[in-house]
């Protein structure tokens, strides 16, 4: 069912978001199509959801929840990137250790919940329902911890890194083989061992960054612009929408009461551009010509409705302006 929105001017531009989202779907059965590339499957999907969430959260006027959606995405699509072009020369089961990566991430979770529940052990308010739980949770881990074991035996111990374990063999590799100078993790704690394939992050050999990814590719301007595009809130929540996306006399004011109506172009432009990548990506993958077809359909819808969003984001700040002024808190212009 298509989400409504009902908030005036920006009504007709987040429909036609929709229909952009729609139209990349339309071409899933094709991507579904080619097992050669079956990450390919799983990023695909992945984008749609995100995308859906960002629209769902920006037609109820949320616009720091819809950049967390954002910035995901435009991290996901640095990731296909550089997975499809590691798996021609350094890794070629590089996608399906992307997806299996998500154990390791499970366990670095479930390794801190059980860490709290070591720290609230020491406290009057531990129950015993805790201690249930905290059972639990060690049974769970172990059975993580069992899995990744067997990754390990299957692509390294490299894999089993809590940040971009999938990547290290082909970060190694390409420095390898341009014979650049691989660098130190730069952590402050001391060295744990004198291994490189521990789990820890400290390690003396090497820590694989999304930047490392982003250099690595041929995509990197667009990839780049995109990233940073999507920092311009760091994981959503360090600056507030309103102060960073919009006009900096809004003097750090906030809302707090309920959904707003500026801020929502930002996601909105991440969204757009990253579903253009991912679709280009696609189609030089599969070479089907109705992805050709949907990404030329995308990238005139974009450009198309891009004036209708910045139309209603003047609006928007312009009004947010005007609501300062009627309580008080701003000199009208």
């Amino acid at each position: 069912m298509r989400p409504k929105f009902d908030q005036l001017y920006w009504q007709s531009p987040l429909e036609a978001f929709f229909g952009l989202i729609e139209n990349v779907q339309n071409v899933r059965q094709e991507v579904q199509g080619h097992a050669e590339a079956g990450w390919l499957q799983y990023v695909f999907d992945r984008a749609i959801l995100l995308a859906k969430e960002t629209h769902c959260l920006l037609s109820e006027g949320y616009p720091d929840g819809a950049m967390a959606r954002a910035r995901c995405l435009a991290e996901l699509t640095v990731c296909a990137f550089f997975i499809n072009a590691a798996a021609v020369k350094e890794d070629k089961n590089i996608g399906q250790k992307y997806i299996d990566h998500t154990w390791v991430q499970k366990r670095k979770f479930f390794e801190d919940l059980l860490a709290y529940h070591n720290f609230a052990k020491k406290t009057p308010g531990y129950t015993e329902g805790m201690e249930k739980e905290h059972d639990l949770i060690k049974t769970q881990l172990g059975g993580i911890i069992k899995k990744i074991e067997e990754f390990k035996k299957k692509y390294g111990d490299d894999f089993s890194k809590a940040e971009f374990g999938w990547a290290y063999t082909a970060v190694r590799k390409r420095n390898e083989a341009s014979k650049k100078t691989i660098v130190k993790c730069g952590s402050s704690k001391k060295q744990c061992c004198k291994e490189i394939c521990c789990d820890n992050p400290c390690c003396k050999e090497l820590r694989v960054t999304l930047i490392d990814l982003i250099n690595a590719i041929e995509a990197k301007p667009l990839l780049g612009y995109i990233f940073a595009l999507g920092n311009q809130a760091v994981h959503a929540g360090a600056l507030p929408s309103i102060i960073v996306f919009n006009d900096p006399s809004l003097e750090n004011r906030l809302s707090c009461f309920g959904s707003v109506r500026q801020g929502l172009y930002v996601p909105l432009k991440v969204v757009g551009l990253c579903l253009m990548v991912i679709l280009s990506l696609t189609y030089d993958i599969t070479k089907e010509e109705k992805i050709k077809a949907t990404m030329q359909r995308h990238n005139d819808a974009y450009y198309k409705i891009w004036p209708a969003i910045e139309a209603a984001e003047r609006k928007a700040i312009e009004e947010y302006k005007e609501i300062l002024v009627q309580q008080g808190l701003r000199k009208r212009e």
